[in-house]
């Protein structure tokens, strides 16, 4: 566990514990250390139809054997969605208030880099939905949205991302925070659509350790916090092998449909799963 992940939460303002983030974790790791969304992608997007076959970097091409176009300075126009998962398996450990602070960190950053973004809050239903905006108060408006929200319902956001999608225009970046704690294969279909759709996905899936202890689990019969079924298993092993197996499943899934997949044990705290993303998110195009 990172020495710093209960101290952390020990902050329960949300602005101030994502700042604390934000200029203490990555303080030196980075000259500039989220170097934002659209410093990175301010030269290069990806080919859509339509575009011009001059402006084709075929040099990218050779080296990542996909399609990306050159943008002239100043012509991207950054949008990012942030999607937050709100169903009740979000309730476990505490998952939900490491992903209410990645959702605002994520803001901070689009802020700081003047780019547009948007949220939307879902479970088995709409919760929020705000499209993408430069408003000054918009931060100030998320931060009140975090702090109101509660996690319920049961995790069907597969229909709910559907649903949406048409009100969702072409965005730059959409991220997803997530479990993962609903139907796997309807959940990314809707995550391979969108990525049709957008120029970049990203998945963040929140884990908690606590989910892979024997003692907490060990003849013991386990509810669904969802369904409320009770769900019997007949080892431990049993469970892990179906959590490994499953999680392996998104990872797969996510690689062969180009989504950018990230896996976050919350014990693990920020520093490492972030500056890792950034690092690499960086370097695509070097």
């Amino acid at each position: 566990m990172d020495k710093n992940y209960s101290e952390i939460f020990k902050i329960e303002n949300l602005f101030l514990r994502s700042k604390y983030i934000l200029k203490g974790y990555f303080s030196g790791i980075h000259k500039t250390p989220y170097k934002g969304f659209s410093s990175e992608f301010s030269e290069y997007r990806e080919y859509i139809q339509g575009d011009d076959f001059k402006r084709i970097d075929w040099k990218v091409f050779l080296r990542s054997e996909k399609l990306f176009v050159r943008e002239n300075e100043g012509e991207s126009d950054t949008d990012i969605y942030i999607f937050l998962d709100c169903s009740k398996s979000m309730r476990f450990a505490n998952k939900f208030e490491y992903a209410k602070t990645l959702v605002f960190i994520f803001a901070l950053i689009a802020k700081k880099q003047n780019d547009s973004f948007g949220y939307v809050f879902y479970s088995d239903r709409l919760k929020v939905f705000q499209k993408p905006s430069k408003k000054q108060n918009l931060l100030s408006h998320l931060y009140k949205d975090l702090e109101t929200i509660k996690p319920d319902g049961e995790t069907k956001g597969a229909k709910v991302l559907l649903d949406i999608l048409p009100k969702v225009k072409r965005s730059t970046f959409v991220i997803f925070i997530t479990d993962f704690g609903e139907n796997l294969e309807d959940m990314m279909k809707t995550l391979s659509i969108y990525r049709v759709f957008k120029n970049d996905s990203i998945v963040f899936h929140l884990q908690s350790k606590q989910e892979f202890e024997k003692n907490n689990f060990e003849n013991v019969y386990l509810k669904d916090m969802e369904s409320g079924k009770t769900l019997y298993f007949d080892s431990f092993s049993d469970r892990m092998k179906i959590l490994r197996d499953r999680n392996e499943s998104i990872k797969k899934y996510s690689y062969e449909n180009g989504i950018d997949y990230n896996h976050i044990m919350i014990e693990d705290g920020f520093e490492k799963p972030l500056s890792n993303f950034f690092f690499r998110r960086k370097n695509v195009f070097l």
